[in-house]
């Protein structure tokens, strides 16, 4: 069987060093839906790209936030 290595430089244990991590370009968010759009708006605001399965939010006024969160 062939070895397989990981190029995982670090992990999180908490969603809130990685949006602070200056290292951290990209954030890609694939938590419980009701943690979608929070996640998502603070990576925003922190600056980061931020991809997201779907829905990024549960409601109209969430997505609106997620919206004006961006640069």
């Amino acid at each position: 069987m062939k070895s397989v290595t990981s190029s995982v430089l670090r992990r999180y244990n908490d969603f809130r060093d990685v949006v602070t991590d200056p290292n951290v370009d990209f954030v890609h968010i694939n938590s419980p839906i009701p943690d979608h759009a929070p996640q998502s708006i603070a990576a925003l605001k922190a600056g980061k790209h931020v991809m997201c399965t779907v829905p990024m939010a549960t409601t109209l006024d969430e997505a609106k936030e997620i919206v004006g969160s961006g640069p």
